[in-house]
């Protein structure tokens, strides 16, 4: 009898620790997860991109009309016509190129008023655009 008690308390002892299975199960586990994370910060990183792009077009809109609003409060209101589509770059070292177009609409809706229509398109995965439109009057 004291035989089998010593055989087992040996057993218990050498039966400590983790078995290589589930050190292995445990290291497939933490390598999803990483995995996981990973693409959770490269999608961050894409969208962080695509941000940067859309503030950049709507600074481009906001000067835009910034400029007609100055010519209009200057008594050049007859200045402010249609221009044809130019490209922009914002940074010399970003490869994103910007096409701003403006559409000037005389006497909308009101007679002495303008419609003026900014957009701005660009590629980036894809095209993108936005397009802002406000009325101006003289001396606005």
């Amino acid at each position: 009898m004291e035989n089998s008690i010593v055989t087992k308390k040996t057993k218990d002892r050498d039966q400590s620790g983790f078995s290589l299975i589930e050190v292995m199960i445990a290291m497939v586990i933490v390598s999803f997860g990483v995995l996981g994370t990973g693409l959770m910060q490269l999608t961050a990183i894409k969208g962080n991109a695509f941000s940067m792009n859309v503030t950049e077009a709507n600074a481009l809109i906001a000067n835009k009309i910034e400029d007609y609003k100055g010519k209009a409060r200057t008594d050049d209101f007859d200045a402010i016509k249609s221009e044809a589509e130019k490209e922009v770059k914002m940074h010399s070292d970003d490869p994103t190129v910007y096409k701003l177009r403006t559409v000037v609409q005389d006497n909308t809706p009101e007679n002495d008023l303008k419609t003026v229509t900014v957009e701005v398109k660009w590629q980036n995965k894809g095209v993108h655009s936005i397009a802002c439109q406000t009325i101006i009057s003289q001396g606005d």
